[in-house]
């Protein structure tokens, strides 16, 4: 579902609602109109467009002077622009590109459209800085943990983890010109760590093709912004409290043109014999990570790249993420659990600069 909004001249509802003071002055009335600055109409108008996509929902918001006119049928283009990338990614359908490569067997590279090209090279790129954390070969193991299409009864035993290891590997994966070649034939993969940020990307790019200068774009938790959001206004991104029982904002940061991506583990998990397990999985272990971290969030000019540094921290873990964060010079904020209801926040250097220099 697909829906449009305009905010157009809302602020002169709110200016008839004010009262008429008249004064008596001898036999003259005065009337006095009683409007603020805040409900003169803006030299501006705001679109917004928003909807369900990819298991979540998105939202789009587009600043344009009164001078421009939006594009016919914006909305819809946004719309199957995020749909095209649901369509090529997605593990929860046998169709998609991603679900008929996870099926191939045979030993000739698989031919991927530009787009699923581009998360493979984003996906091992990381892979390969980080050692591994970020492994989009992960698949196997986040299905037997309960985390992807298939249901389970209860968690794996270790003899099936290990199992299920030796298919997981991305440095069996190659990107030919021809295609994507396996060179295990039982590999499979999973861009959930990275599909998201990129269908951010891609719908920013539409909106810079219409030389749109302002909007924010936001599918899932993951953001990008370009631009203000008024004239003289960043846009105000906030980060969500690590916590399952309710949803509200930790703190909130004013960005422009940046990315935010956001990884947690408090809100896909489940309960087995009181021990927490989170959907993060260690492609190292086979096992889902310890709950050293509740949520990191990392700034960069492409979404998808933080989206896929975010996953990568939480594998990596609360000493060696941030180690590798602070020394790769990467804006990201840990938040750590000090009990269940109170966190501590530990920014990077990086972070603190680009936070800094939006104030």
């Amino acid at each position: 579902m697909l829906t449009i909004t305009s905010d157009k001249d809302k602020s002169i509802i709110e200016s008839i609602k004010k009262l008429l003071l008249i004064f008596r002055c001898g036999e003259v009335f005065i009337l006095l109109l009683l409007v603020s600055c805040s409900t003169r109409v803006p030299p501006y108008n705001l679109f917004s467009f928003s909807g369900d996509i990819m298991g979540t929902t998105y939202q789009v918001k587009i600043i344009l002077s009164k001078e421009q006119i939006l594009p016919e049928g914006m909305g819809e283009k946004i719309h199957a622009c995020l749909s095209k990338i649901d369509q090529l990614m997605s593990t929860y359908k046998l169709d998609s590109e991603l679900s008929q490569f996870n099926q191939y067997k045979g030993e000739a590279p698989f031919p991927v459209s530009k787009e699923t090209r581009e998360i493979f090279e984003i996906s091992q790129e990381i892979a390969k800085q980080t050692g591994g954390a970020l492994d989009i070969t992960v698949f196997p193991l986040v299905e037997i943990w309960g985390f992807g299409p298939k249901s389970i009864e209860h968690p794996p035993t270790k003899e099936q983890v290990e199992e299920i290891l030796k298919n997981v590997d991305y440095q069996k994966i190659e990107i030919l010109p021809e295609g994507i070649k396996k060179q295990n034939p039982e590999i499979q993969c999973d861009f959930s760590a990275v599909a998201k940020g990129y269908a951010v990307d891609k719908v920013a790019e539409l909106l810079d093709e219409n030389s749109f200068a302002n909007y924010m774009v936001e599918v899932g938790g993951e953001v990008r912004v370009k631009g203000e959001k008024y004239p003289g206004t960043l846009w105000n991104i906030g980060i969500e409290r690590p916590v399952s029982m309710e949803r509200s904002t930790f703190l909130a940061i004013k960005l422009k043109d940046q990315s935010m991506a956001t990884s947690g583990n408090y809100r896909n998990f489940y309960i087995w014999e009181n021990k927490k397990y989170s959907h993060e999985i260690d492609p190292h272990t086979g096992y889902p990570v310890p709950n050293t971290i509740a949520s990191v969030s990392v700034i960069h000019p492409s979404c998808a790249y933080a989206d896929a540094y975010a996953t990568a921290f939480m594998v990596m873990g609360r000493d060696e993420g941030f180690r590798f964060a602070e020394e790769n010079a990467i804006p990201a904020l840990f938040i750590y659990p000090m009990n269940e209801t109170q966190f501590k926040e530990q920014p990077t250097s990086a972070w603190k600069q680009i936070i800094q220099s939006f104030k």
